[in-house]
């Protein structure tokens, strides 16, 4: 149990909660009818643990992200001549680094590769530097279909391959399935997601927290490919077919229609840990764009 509470600590270390799309500049995102994300609070009571967080994004005059902080980690990108992305992650506390890395953009200005060395982490036991990377992959809508992550670190090197599935050309995602590979074993997750016929107007992914460990490539640069235009209504896990998990969506808009408020309830159907239970959530509050 103490390794397995261990590493899922080092897994949300490795992601840094990076939870936020962001939109390329003011005219993609009126272009794509999206909100650009400036800040918002988060609150979680749920089964990775208790907090508040303060995330603030900036942007340059070309209106693409410079920063990303939150309450503990700094994320700063470096837009390079030749079409790449220097992506740097620093403790706020004392200024420490704690990832370097680089983006690979392909035609279409989405990421196809991205590779990260992780430098420290606030966990113990992992051996340190130890390099991150992940590959991209994406439908002829430029829609994210696949990922491929490998992490060497030493025991706790895993590997994880992700597809999302879709019907109809939609840019909505029907399904998606999860593998897992650590400590030599095998683990597989399947997840289908259904929608409210609402629009989404703000460039925003909350769910990634909560399905889909990734680095800050996969949501901060907000062009992961992974999007969708409507209202996330439900997310249903399953393990070996049976039906473990299920996260319900709510919003909040203000008097223009625009999000205020975003909920995460995550009920447990099956015991795993100390992960079963009522009342599991993550709320993203006090948005501003």
């Amino acid at each position: 149990m103490r390794t397995n509470k261990l590493l899922f600590q080092f897994l949300l270390v490795a992601c840094s909660l990076g939870f936020t799309g962001c939109a390329d500049g003011k005219e993609a995102a009126k272009e794509e009818g999206k909100s650009q994300l400036l800040s918002f609070k988060m609150s979680a009571n749920a089964f990775f643990g208790k907090g508040e967080a303060d995330v603030v994004l900036r942007y340059d005059d070309q209106n693409r992200l410079l920063a990303y902080n939150n309450d503990s980690i700094g994320w700063e990108y470096v837009y390079r001549a030749d079409g790449k992305i220097d992506v740097t992650g620093k403790y706020l506390k004392d200024g420490t680094k704690q990832f370097t890395g680089v983006i690979t953009l392909n035609a279409a200005g989405l990421p196809e590769v991205e590779n990260c060395t992780f430098l420290k982490l606030a966990v113990p036991g992992i051996p340190l530097p130890f390099p991150d990377n992940l590959e991209y992959s994406y439908n002829e809508n430029g829609s994210l279909t696949a990922v491929h992550e490998e992490v060497e670190a030493g025991d706790f090197s895993y590997v994880i391959d992700i597809a999302f599935n879709y019907e109809d050309g939609s840019i909505n995602a029907t399904s998606m399935d999860y593998g897992l590979e650590l400590f030599g074993q095998k683990r597989n997750r399947h997840y289908e997601f259904e929608y409210l016929d609402t629009e989404n107007t703000l460039d925003f992914y909350p769910e990634i927290t909560v399905i889909v460990p990734m680095n800050a490539g996969f949501q901060i640069t907000g062009k992961s490919g992974y999007k969708r235009d409507k209202l996330l209504k439900e997310v249903r896990t399953f393990e070996e077919g049976v039906h473990i998990r299920t996260i319900n969506c709510s919003y909040q808009h203000d008097a223009g229609g625009k999000m205020t408020e975003c909920k995460l309830a995550i009920r447990n159907l099956v015991p795993e840990g100390n992960m079963q239970g009522e009342g599991e959530s993550i709320r993203y509050y006090d948005i501003k764009y």
